[in-house]
């Protein structure tokens, strides 16, 4: 699975959970087309989450703006 995340990501993202993700495209490759719809979609739910997850821990955080 390493060796597809990084032909998917080349050096990868950073976020372990998001090379996971994308790692999921791999499945394309091995499915018939009218199981790509479901397959993206796992990939598109799994990106959301994580993006969401980020934003959360965002919003708990102090904003640091610059002063006026």
């Amino acid at each position: 699975m390493e060796s597809e995340r990084n032909l998917l990501t080349g050096q990868g993202t950073g976020d372990p959970r998001v090379d996971e993700a994308i790692a999921g495209l791999a499945r394309l490759d091995d499915e018939s087309l009218d199981e790509h719809p479901r397959i993206l979609e796992e990939v598109h739910d799994s990106l959301r989450e994580i993006l969401g997850e980020l934003g959360d821990a965002g919003l708990s955080r102090p904003h640091q703006g610059r002063g006026r």
